[in-house]
C-alpha cells in the first residue's frame, strides 16, 4: 500500500496533478491539485492506508464520497469525483474553496451583531442541505469554514471538508454511529459536543453544538473555555456555560444571540436546537421581530424601542441653545434631519431626547399663540459639518430631507428665517435641527433606503471592500418590504437606523 507522504509532484489517476498539502486529518490528507487537462485547480482529499485496512471503514468513506457528490449548495463545497487508484488509493475531488477561513477571520473577532447573524444564518442553510442528504460534519469548526465574497461583494461562507463524516448505516436511518469507529477518535475538542466527547452515538445535533461554540467566538471573540483539549473536552461535558460578560466584559453582547447561543450548547442534545433550520428560523425571528424573539428564547427585553443590532457610537447629548429672535410674521418650517440623525449612546438617551424634542415643539407651538411678532426659537445645535450652500444665494442652509427627495406635504414644516445679526452670520452651521415628530412615511423610508444603498455602493468603489465590511451587513440586515408595512414607531426606528449608517458611510468617504 503506497502512502500519501510522496504524493507531491505526481499526478493522481491519471487527472490530478498533486501541488501542495493543505491539511492532514485523522481519516485523510487533502491535497491542492491541479486537473492537467482542463486546468483547474481542486482539494483533493485521500484516505490514509491505515485506514483502508479496515473494510467497514471504507465503505463509510466509499458511501461518503456518493453522498458528498448530492451536495449541491451554495454554503457547501461539492465533490465533484471520487474513485480508487490503480495501487489502492481512495480519494474524493472536491471544489477548491477560494476565501479566508473563518479561524482566520476570527482574530479580528468580536463581529458586529449583524454580520455574525448574516454567516451564522449561511452557515445553518448549508449544515441543514448536508443534514438533508444524510451527511453530519463531526468536526465542524472555523477552519473548516471558508468566507469569500460573491460578485456584489457580500460575504459568502461555504463549509468545507465532509472527509470525516458519520453517515447513516444502511437499513436503519436512526443509528449514525459512534465517534470511535475503528478506534480513530475524530473532532476538535474545543467543538465537540459531550456527547461525541464521551464516545456516545451521535446525531447531526453536535454540529449545532459546534455552531454553538463558533457563534460564540463572534460575539465575544473569545471561546467558552481555556485550557488545552482535554481540559476544555471535560469543561463542555460538567461545567455550565459562562456568560458573554464573564469571558469578553468590555464585549456589550446581543441578548438575543447569547441566548441562542446559550441553547445550542447545552449538553443534553434534547435541549438544544432540533435542527440547522430551526435555529436559522430564530435567527430570522431575532432580525425581523426582537419582541417575538425574546419571547421564543426566554429573554426580558427592556420596555424601550428596539435596538439597532449593530454597536453604537458613543455621542453626547446635544447642547440646546436659544435662537435669535424670528421678524414679525414670519412662517417657521421645521425639516426632517435625517442625514445628521445619529444613534446616542444608550438607548435611554435616544427615549430621553425624543421626548425632549417633543416637549419644546408643544412649548413653541403655544408661545407663538400668546405673542404677536417676534418670538425667541429654541432649537437642536446641529452637529459640526460643513453646511450645504444655496447655489443661488450662497447662504449657509441645513436640508435633510428622508430619501433625498422633497418632503411630502402631509409633514408640518416651518422654516426659520433670523433677521441679521451678530450670532447668525457669525456661524450659519448653528441652524435650528429638529427631529420629525411623525414618523416617515413607507414612501419616505423607502426612499431613504435607496438613497443610503447608493451611498454605500459609491463607498465601495472608494475605498474597497475593507472600508465596508462592516456597514454592509446593517445594510441588509434591514428587509425594507417588511419596515415598510411596520407600525409607525418601528418605522421610525429604521430610520434612524439608516440614518446611523449613513453618517458613518459620509464619515468613512471623508477620513
Amino acid at each position: 500500500m503506497p502512502s500519501t507522504d510522496h504524493l507531491l509532484g505526481k499526478v493522481l489517476a491519471s487527472r490530478y496533478a498533486i501541488e501542495e498539502m493543505l491539511g492532514d486529518g485523522a481519516v485523510g490528507v487533502v491535497y491542492r491539485a491541479r486537473h492537467v487537462r482542463v486546468g483547474r485547480p481542486f482539494a483533493v482529499k485521500v484516505l490514509k492506508p491505515r485506514v483502508v485496512k479496515d473494510a467497514k471503514m471504507v465503505r463509510r468513506f466509499e458511501r461518503e464520497a456518493e453522498l458528498a457528490g448530492r451536495l449541491n449548495h451554495v454554503n457547501v463545497v461539492p465533490v465533484v469525483d471520487t474513485g480508487t487508484t490503480d495501487d489502492g488509493l481512495h480519494y474524493l475531488v472536491m471544489e477548491l474553496a477560494t476565501g479566508a477561513s473563518l479561524n482566520q477571520m476570527l482574530a479580528k473577532a468580536p463581529f458586529a451583531p449583524a454580520r455574525t447573524i448574516d454567516l451564522a444564518r449561511q452557515l445553518c442553510e448549508g449544515l441543514q442541505h448536508a443534514h438533508d442528504v444524510g451527511l453530519v460534519h463531526r468536526d465542524f469548526k472555523p477552519d473548516n469554514v471558508i468566507v469569500g465574497r460573491d460578485d456584489r461583494g457580500r460575504e459568502i461562507a461555504r463549509i468545507v471538508d465532509f472527509g470525516v463524516a458519520i453517515l447513516r448505516e444502511e437499513g436503519d436511518p436512526t443509528d449514525w454511529g459512534r465517534m470511535t469507529t475503528a478506534g480513530i477518535v475524530v473532532g476538535t475538542p474545543h467543538y465537540m459536543a459531550p456527547e461525541q466527547a464521551r464516545g456516545d452515538a451521535i446525531d447531526h445535533r453536535i454540529d449545532l453544538f459546534a455552531l454553538g461554540v463558533i457563534m460564540y467566538e463572534m460575539v465575544t471573540g473569545k471561546l467558552p473555555f481555556d485550557g488545552d483539549g482535554v481540559d476544555v473536552a471535560r469543561a463542555n461535558l460538567t461545567d455550565p456555560t459562562p456568560a458573554m460578560t464573564v469571558r469578553a466584559p468590555k464585549v456589550d453582547a446581543d441578548p438575543l444571540l447569547e441566548a441562542l447561543v446559550r441553547r445550542l450548547l447545552e449538553k443534553e442534545p434534547s435541549a438544544r436546537p432540533q435542527s440547522a433550520g430551526e435555529v436559522r428560523a430564530l435567527l430570522d425571528l431575532i432580525e425581523r421581530d426582537r419582541v417575538a424573539a425574546a419571547g421564543q428564547l426566554g429573554v426580558a427585553l427592556p420596555p424601550v424601542l428596539p435596538p439597532q443590532l449593530d454597536r453604537l457610537e458613543t455621542e453626547p447629548p446635544r447642547r440646546m441653545e436659544t435662537e435669535p429672535a424670528l421678524a414679525a410674521g414670519s412662517q417657521a418650517e421645521i425639516e426632517i434631519e435625517t442625514d445628521r440623525l445619529r444613534a446616542f449612546s444608550t438607548r435611554k438617551s435616544i427615549a430621553a431626547a425624543v421626548a425632549l424634542v417633543g416637549l419644546l415643539a408643544v412649548g413653541w407651538v403655544a408661545m407663538q399663540r400668546k405673542v404677536k411678532g417676534s418670538a425667541p426659537e429654541v432649537a437642536m445645535e446641529a452637529p459640526e459639518e460643513a453646511p450645504v450652500r444655496d447655489r443661488e444665494t450662497g447662504s449657509a442652509r441645513e436640508t435633510a430631507v428622508l430619501g433625498g427627495g422633497s418632503q411630502p406635504s402631509t409633514t408640518t414644516t416651518t422654516t426659520t428665517t433670523a433677521s441679521p445679526s451678530k450670532s447668525t452670520t457669525a456661524k450659519s452651521a448653528a441652524a435650528p435641527v429638529t427631529a420629525s415628530k411623525d414618523p416617515p412615511t413607507a414612501v419616505q423610508l423607502a426612499k431613504l433606503y435607496t438613497s443610503v444603498g447608493r451611498e454605500l455602493k459609491t463607498l465601495d468603489a472608494k475605498r474597497g471592500e475593507d472600508a465596508t465590511i462592516d456597514l454592509w451587513p446593517r445594510y441588509r440586515w434591514i428587509r425594507i418590504n417588511d419596515e415598510m408595512s411596520a407600525p409607525p414607531e418601528r418605522r421610525a426606528v429604521v430610520a434612524e437606523m439608516l440614518a446611523a449608517l449613513r453618517h458613518d458611510i459620509r464619515d468613512l468617504a471623508t477620513h
